[in-house]
């Protein structure tokens, strides 16, 4: 989510301000990428999951955060299809019914692909404003 679907690096000492509360809920969105989960979630044949790290313990409000701007941007995606993990959890493992070939996971962040793509499935890389070489 955070510089995938939502603008996270594009703010000004993103780092030391995404502990304050409102962060994440005033994100601006990516809205091509937006549109394009829009899209997406009208297809009868698509199950879309947004699956995002939340930072533990603090802020308390992250999550709640999250889904706030989640309403806002993509209602389309139901609670049930949001998954926040711990910080570096793996992704893969938090599919309910497991990767098939078949799943996407569009990120920006290159161990979720590769763990993505370790369990089966296929991953797409989103290129943002900075660059992350793992």
């Amino acid at each position: 989510m955070d510089g995938t679907l939502a603008r996270f690096h594009d703010e000004d000492r993103y780092l030391e301000r995404m502990w304050e509360q409102g962060f994440f809920e005033q994100l601006k969105p990516f809205e091509n990428a937006v549109d394009t989960v829009k899209l997406l979630a009208k297809d009868p044949n698509v199950e879309v999951y947004i699956l995002s790290a939340a930072i533990e313990v603090e802020p308390p409000y992250c999550v709640a955060q999250k889904h706030a701007w989640l309403d806002r941007y993509l209602p389309e995606v139901d609670k049930q299809h949001r998954i926040f993990t711990a910080v570096g959890e793996n992704k893969a493992e938090l599919i309910p019914q497991g990767i098939r070939k078949s799943d996407v996971l569009i990120d920006d962040y290159n161990k979720n692909l590769d763990e993505w793509q370790q369990y089966g499935g296929h991953s797409v890389k989103f290129v943002n404003n900075i660059k992350i070489n793992y």
